[in-house]
């Protein structure tokens, strides 16, 4: 999926004023004709913020695919993250991870950008591939200012990459208009957003044509997408066959610092971890983390013969309560996970207070 470019900075234009009339300057009565309605000031144009370190965004993302003459698969549910690197880039430049997760498999990759959020390049990579990709001039779907009504064709192509999957269809373009401005409410909150629709030049993968449509609903605060519904048509060259996918996406949690805008999304965390805790006790762990908040997984303790069984819980909040083993000798851990891509605390054994520097950190696989 090609990332999102995002845009946000509301500048509203727009004055009210109150006037008032009648016989020589007089106050006008309460019997005059009521005042007229004056509808809710509407957002008119969007600029891009500036990013800032550790902002992060989840997804509860939802794909449905048929195929003709075949009836409709159940949807698929899964979650993705996208969270801004510890620090920029020579200053001018900035990297975000994007994680995606099932019940299956885990796809991450890492973008590239500019300050007002221009695509400069893609890393894509997992257990069992991984590539890297760049692009002649920065991508973007959206112009990094908009006005509602405004209509543009902006277009890309790569250059320098590893990834065949994104090299088949390169160059590409996008049409787009900024359609209206709507209040959306969806389990993040309630947000003012402008409504966009983009239309994706055709390409060709393989012995498929596909054409592509995107409706996207942006956040006129902070600029960041708070729902997507794109549309996949794929027509089989051989065949004639065609399959269509219908990807939805909805914003549930957020952490925006320069807009203050921040609510914790549990189902961020769903997926495989790995980390380790050192202090009295030195060890590492792997275990997966549920979207109820479950945590399940084996460490490996120095010195130890075999592995210890790890199980917890995560509360709403991501304050994580852990033991490791059993018995007197059982490790207990606490902290907390308050980002998408990491958390940790202090952990202590049978219960006793543990040592000042018992210390446990664990980050997404």
């Amino acid at each position: 999926m090609v990332a999102r470019i995002i845009w946000g900075g509301l500048l509203v234009v727009g004055t009210l004023t109150a006037c008032g009339g009648g016989d020589g300057g007089k106050a006008a009565s309460n019997t005059d004709k009521p005042a007229p309605v004056v509808p809710p000031v509407q957002p008119v144009s969007y600029s891009i913020a500036a990013p800032t370190v550790d902002d992060y965004t989840n997804y509860e993302v939802h794909i449905t695919t048929s195929k003709s003459g075949i009836a409709p698969a159940p949807a698929a549910v899964s979650y993705r993250s996208e969270m801004l690197g510890y620090a920029p880039i020579g200053g001018s430049s900035w990297i975000e991870y994007n994680v995606a997760s099932d019940k299956m498999q885990q796809d991450q990759f890492s973008a590239q950008m500019t300050v007002d959020r221009g695509v400069l390049a893609h890393y894509y990579g997992n257990i069992l591939v991984s590539c890297f990709f760049s692009y002649k001039t920065p991508l973007r779907m959206i112009p990094s200012t908009v006005t509602i009504g405004q209509k543009w064709t902006l277009s890309f192509e790569g250059t320098g990459d590893t990834c065949s999957r994104i090299k088949d269809i390169s160059p590409v373009s996008f049409t787009g208009q900024a359609l209206a401005a709507e209040t959306l409410a969806v389990k993040a909150g309630v947000f003012n957003t402008v409504k966009v629709g983009i239309e994706q030049s055709p390409i060709k993968q393989g012995n498929y044509s596909k054409v592509i449509s995107y409706t996207v609903w942006r956040d006129a605060l902070s600029g960041r997408d708070v729902k997507q519904v794109r549309t996949t048509t794929a027509t089989n060259l051989l065949n004639g066959q065609v399959e269509v996918e219908s990807y939805e996406e909805e914003l549930i949690g957020l952490l925006i610092a320069s807009t203050r805008q921040k609510k914790f999304a549990l189902e961020s965390l769903t997926g495989k971890w790995r980390g380790e805790f050192r202090g009295e006790k030195l060890g590492y762990c792997h275990f997966e983390i549920s979207t109820q908040g479950d945590m399940q997984g084996k460490c490996d303790l120095s010195g130890a013969d075999k592995a210890l069984a790890l199980k917890g819980k995560l509360d709403a909040r991501g304050a994580a309560s852990l033991d490791i083993g059993g018995g007197a000798d059982v490790l207990h851990l606490s902290g907390i996970f308050d980002n998408p891509m990491s958390g940790e605390g202090r952990w202590s054994v049978g219960g006793k207070s543990g040592a000042e520097n018992n210390k446990w950190v664990f980050v997404r696989e």
